[in-house]
């Protein structure tokens, strides 16, 4: 049974490697077999054409003058980092577009109905101009039921204000992120009762 499995893995790879293969290329020598099992996924002001080495932390460090996060977001929505517990985007200033690509690419559909990252516990985004465009589609994406695993969130330095936070604290009042624990903000023009 194990043998099969392990077989099934190695072909859903092998199916999903044409879209990932320019997303997770050299430096890193991401191994096909390890995609799957990434845990931990690190991007610091990074151009995001690598992957990562046999460990399940990625860290990559280039010029971020361009951070297609919507490729990331098309790796994720086919299934491609199922057991990703930890997701980290800081320094990018890419703006509400590419985040509303990724809250489209996490909600729960018919055919995967706890979303496409079903295990993430940690959600960092720092420095990403996501502004409140952003955040009205990051928590229309949890209220549909999206990381319902999450527990920590960090949303620091985002252009982040009242109408934002509205949207977002409205999907945590109907139920969306059930262990959610305290979101950090800091760095937004946010009203501090808002914050609440």
């Amino acid at each position: 049974v194990d043998r099969h499995l392990h077989r099934l893995s190695l072909a859903r790879v092998a199916e999903l490697w044409p879209r990932l293969a320019p997303l997770l290329a050299a430096p890193f020598l991401l191994s096909r077999q390890d995609l799957l099992l990434l845990r931990h996924l690190r991007l610091p002001s990074a151009q995001l054409t690598s992957g990562t080495s046999s460990f399940r932390h990625l860290r990559h460090t280039v010029p971020h003058h361009y951070y297609p996060i919507k490729k990331l977001s098309s790796a994720i929505v086919i299934g491609a980092l199922p057991n990703l517990t930890n997701l980290q985007l800081f320094s990018q200033r890419i703006g509400h577009d590419e985040i509303i690509s990724l809250s489209n690419a996490i909600k729960p559909t018919t055919g995967n109905p706890m979303g496409a990252l079903p295990q993430l516990e940690q959600l960092e985004l720092f420095e990403l101009r996501i502004g409140d465009v952003g955040m009205q589609a990051f928590a229309s994406a949890i209220a549909n039921g999206a990381l319902h695993n999450l527990t920590t969130l960090y949303f620091n330095n985002n252009h982040l204000s009242d109408d934002g936070m509205k949207a977002f604290a409205s999907a945590i009042a109907d139920g969306a992120l059930p262990s959610f624990e305290p979101i950090d903000l800091t760095g937004n023009p946010v009203r501090k009762e808002a914050q609440h």
